[in-house]
C-alpha cells in the first residue's frame, strides 16, 4: 500500500499538532510499528516546530507525507527567506 498526504498549514503552533494527529492516525490505519511510528512523529513534530518558530517571512508551510511498505518519507517546505550555511544560501 502506498499512502501520500500533503498539507498547507497555517505557521501557527497548533499546526504542528494537528499534523502530527492526522501522520499518526495515518500510520496507525496501515499497521506501522509503533516504535516506527514514534520516530516518525519526533522528526515530524521537530521539523514543523522548526518551521513554526524560524519562518518568520512565510505564514504557511506544507508537509508532504508518503508511507509505503518500506520506508516513510517526510518534506517539510516554507517559502521563507532560508538561511546561509558553510557560505551557501539554503
Amino acid at each position: 500500500m502506498h499512502i501520500e498526504i500533503s498539507l498547507s498549514l497555517p505557521r501557527e503552533r497548533e499546526s504542528v499538532s494537528a499534523v502530527r494527529r492526522i501522520i499518526s492516525g495515518a500510520m496507525a490505519e496501515v499497521g506501522v510499528e509503533s516504535s516506527c511510528a514514534a520516530d516518525v512523529e519526533l522528526a515530524l513534530t521537530e521539523g514543523c516546530a522548526n518551521v513554526v518558530r524560524h519562518a518568520t517571512s512565510t505564514d504557511r508551510y506544507r508537509v508532504t507525507f508518503q508511507l509505503d511498505r518500506r520506508a516513510a518519507k517526510i518534506v517539510i517546505a516554507d517559502t521563507g527567506k532560508g538561511f546561509a550555511l558553510n557560505g551557501t544560501h539554503h
